[in-house]
């Protein structure tokens, strides 16, 4: 299962990530089971993150999905980015994580 191997590669990345620093995770599959059901996973499992927002200068981009399959996510997932395909691009997904030391998950901004 495609899923696991991604949750496999975040949880990697998070532990190598430092306090204060930051990790785009991205994909270029539009599956909501890869992206933000990833993402959600991760979040419940490690309090220092948070997600901050994205914003991008592209018309075809959707925020982040807050449920799938009637399974609720993370509303922190809005500040994800879905980009729609075009002529000039595939679809992709981008959520922008930051870890903390030792703060609770809290907003932030870009």
């Amino acid at each position: 299962e495609q899923s696991r191997k991604q949750r496999g590669l975040l949880k990697s990345a998070i532990q190598a990530l430092r306090p204060g620093g930051r990790l785009a995770y991205c994909t270029c599959s539009f599956a909501p089971e890869e992206n933000e059901a990833v993402v959600d996973w991760q979040l419940k499992r490690d309090p220092t993150l948070s997600v901050v927002e994205v914003k991008l200068p592209l018309d075809n981009v959707r925020v982040g999905l807050s449920a799938w399959k009637q399974k609720p996510f993370s509303p922190d997932l809005a500040r994800a980015c879905r980009v729609l395909p075009s002529a000039e691009m595939d679809a992709f997904f981008v959520c922008l994580l930051e870890k903390s030391s030792d703060r609770p998950r809290k907003s932030k901004r870009r």
